[in-house]
C-alpha cells in the first residue's frame, strides 16, 4: 500500500471577524473521507484557530499534500490568521507563496475556500502546483458544498482536476450562480508526478466549460418561460377586466375601465422587456458557444491569457447582466 495522501485542513475565524461555522465543513470533508471507504489512503487533519506559529508547526509535522484554509480572506491580497490572542492576523499572498515554496517537495495543492482569496491563489502558484482560489465573496452554504463534492471525488480516485469541475457543477446542479465563484491555477513547472495526479491532461479545466454555458443557456431559457407566462397573465387579466365592464351596463366606470387598463399593459411591458433581455443572453450565449469550440480546439497553441481573456467575457456577462 503506497504513502497515504495527506490533507491538513486550516480554520480560521478571528473573534473580530464575522463568525464562521467552520467545525461544519471540517465534518463534511471528514464525512467524505469516510464515506469514500477510502480511509488506508487518506488521513485528515483538523487545526482550528490558527496563528502563523500553528501553521509552520503543522507543515514540519504533517508534511500535507493538500492544504485547506478555511476562513476569511480580503481583497488586499491577504488571508486573515489569528494571533496569540484570537484577534485577526493578515498574511499576505507573497508570505505565504514563499513559506509554501519551502514543503514543495511534497505540497501538492493549496485550497484556498474563503471570500476574495483568488489574488492570494495568484501569488500563491508561482510556489505550488495547483491552488484554488475564490474570486468574490462566497456564500457559506456554497463554500461547504463545494468542499463536500471536492473531497468526495478526489477520494474517488479522481484527479484534483477532475475534482474541481466535479465540486463547481454541484453548484450548478443547485442552481446557484456561486459555480463561477472558485477556480483553479495550474503551475506545470511545479506539478508534482503522484499515483493520484495527471500530468500529463490539456489544459481545459482552465477554460469554461460547454456544461457552465448550458447551464446558463438554460436558466435564460427558464427566465424567459416565467416572464412571457407574467405578461400573458397580466394582459389576460386586463382584457378581461375591460370587456367585463364593457358589458356590464349597469358599470358606471367605463372611463376607469379604459385608464386602469392602459395602465396594467404599461405594467405588463416590464416582463416583456425582460424577456427580450433574456432572449438577447441567449443569443450572446450561443455565440460564446461558439468561439469556446474554436478554442477548444486550439488550447494547445493559446496562451493562458487568451483564455483567460475568453472566461473573462463570459463571466462579465453572468456578473453584469443575467445575474442581477
Amino acid at each position: 500500500m503506497g504513502e497515504k495522501v495527506k490533507i491538513l485542513f486550516l480554520a480560521s475565524n478571528p473573534k473580530d471577524s464575522r463568525h464562521l461555522r467552520l467545525e461544519e465543513e471540517a465534518k463534511l470533508i471528514d464525512e467524505a473521507i469516510q464515506r469514500s471507504g477510502a480511509q488506508d489512503s487518506f488521513s485528515f487533519h483538523n487545526k482550528g484557530a490558527v496563528t502563523a506559529l500553528d501553521l509552520r508547526r503543522a507543515m514540519l509535522d504533517i508534511k500535507p499534500n493538500i492544504v485547506h484554509f478555511s476562513g476569511h480572506g480580503s481583497d488586499q491580497d491577504e488571508l486573515f490568521f489569528e494571533d496569540a490572542d484570537g484577534y485577526t492576523k493578515a498574511i499576505s499572498s507573497d508570505d505565504l507563496g514563499q513559506f509554501f515554496s519551502l514543503f514543495k517537495d511534497h505540497l501538492q495543492c493549496v485550497f484556498l475556500n474563503a471570500c476574495y482569496s483568488l489574488k492570494q491563489a495568484e501569488g500563491i502558484i508561482k510556489h505550488v502546483p495547483i491552488v484554488i482560489g475564490m474570486h468574490k465573496a462566497i456564500p457559506n452554504d456554497s463554500a461547504k458544498l463545494f468542499s463536500q463534492n471536492f473531497y468526495e471525488s478526489y477520494c474517488k480516485d479522481c484527479t484534483i482536476e477532475e475534482s474541481f469541475n466535479i465540486a463547481k457543477n454541484a453548484l450548478a446542479l443547485e442552481n446557484r450562480d456561486d459555480a463561477l465563484i472558485p477556480k483553479m491555477h495550474i503551475n506545470k513547472e511545479e506539478i508534482i508526478v503522484r499515483d493520484h495526479t495527471s500530468e500529463t491532461d490539456p489544459p481545459n479545466d482552465s477554460l469554461v466549460t460547454e456544461e457552465q454555458l448550458n447551464f446558463v443557456m438554460k436558466r435564460l431559457k427558464g427566465d424567459m418561460k416565467i416572464y412571457a407566462g407574467f405578461a400573458l397573465l397580466i394582459l389576460g387579466f386586463s382584457l378581461a377586466v375591460a370587456l367585463y365592464l364593457y358589458y356590464d351596463n349597469e358599470s358606471d366606470y367605463e372611463g376607469f375601465s379604459f385608464i386602469g387598463c392602459l395602465l396594467i399593459s404599461l405594467i405588463s411591458g416590464i416582463p416583456i422587456r425582460e424577456f427580450l433581455r433574456k432572449r438577447n443572453g441567449q443569443a450572446f450565449i450561443q455565440l460564446l458557444k461558439k468561439e469556446r469550440k474554436k478554442i477548444a480546439a486550439t488550447i494547445q497553441q493559446l496562451s493562458h491569457q487568451d483564455i483567460e481573456r475568453f472566461n473573462v467575457k463570459f463571466e462579465n456577462y453572468i456578473y453584469d447582466k443575467f445575474a442581477k
